[in-house]
């Protein structure tokens, strides 16, 4: 197994922290499925142990080419992205798939990431491939255009989002996603949300997670509730649209960054049933 020395990085804060959906944690490590591969990472102090696929592709999929240091440093406006820093430092942004996150987010409508998790998993085994790595198995994600079978689709518990996941089946494919790469974020986030069942939030986690667009700030009920407490605990009233501009407009740099770790953090102090310092 080879591996690559990494400073500034944390493994499982990184992928536990509700970016993406299917990968096995074992053998003290991940199992990660993109697209029709499958590969293994874990990680031992300052070394990330990786097989089934090379060095390029685990430094780009992991965001370890970026500067970390800088970029943390410039969303450190206030004590509370402090703290959540300051408790999950290392935290990246992973660089997934579009397709695959296009679908991935369209299921985050009105779920909860067990909720996600099951969908696309599910997605995977009726319209993909089996693949496997040692000893753990799973299903390659459909190609683009290939899921046409819409009860097909609901049968996979995926509900109300089955006529959305069909439709951008019907609109999507890789060379289509590819073009937003060229494009400026107000732009991008314009044509992703001409697909049906794609809004802002949807947008904005596709554009974040899977492209490294860091002005991108997704309001689900989590951020909103978050950015209530934190911000805006004086206000009764505040719309997703302007909680948006404020994340954008405060975390100037990369509201993205700031935006996963208010999230991260929340979402383990709740599950650990107490507060963290």
């Amino acid at each position: 197994m080879q591996n690559i020395r990494v400073t500034d990085f944390n493994l499982q804060y990184s992928i536990e922290s509700g970016q993406i959906f299917r990968y096995i944690k074992k053998n003290n490590g991940y199992y990660i499925t993109v697209r029709d591969k499958l590969f293994f990472v874990k990680q031992q102090g300052d070394k990330i142990y990786y097989d089934g696929t090379n060095e390029e592709f685990v430094k780009h999929y992991l965001g370890l080419d970026e500067d970390y240091k800088q970029l943390i440093q410039q969303i450190d406006v206030d004590d509370n992205i402090k703290q959540a820093i300051k408790q999950y430092y290392g935290m990246r942004i992973l660089r997934q798939d579009p397709w695959e996150a296009t679908i991935n987010f369209i299921c985050s409508a009105a779920a909860n990431i067990p909720k996600i998790r099951m969908n696309v998993n599910l997605l995977a085994e009726k319209f993909g491939k089996r693949i496997k790595l040692h000893d753990a198995v799973s299903y390659s994600f459909p190609e683009p255009g290939t899921m046409n079978n819409e009860e097909l689709i609901r049968m996979c518990k995926t509900g109300f989002r089955s006529k959305y996941i069909a439709a951008a089946n019907m609109i999507l494919d890789d060379k289509k996603l590819a073009k937003l790469r060229t494009m400026p974020y107000t732009k991008a986030k314009s044509e992703l949300m001409k697909v049906p069942g794609i809004g802002s939030k949807v947008a904005d986690c596709i554009l974040l997670f899977s492209y490294g667009f860091k002005e991108a700030f997704p309001v689900d009920t989590w951020i909103t509730k978050i950015m209530k407490e934190l911000y805006f605990s004086k206000m009764r009233n505040i719309s997703n649209r302007k909680i948006l501009e404020f994340g954008q407009n405060y975390f100037k740099a990369h509201p993205g960054y700031a935006q996963m770790y208010l999230f991260y953090w929340t979402r383990m102090k709740n599950k650990n049933g107490k507060k963290e310092d």
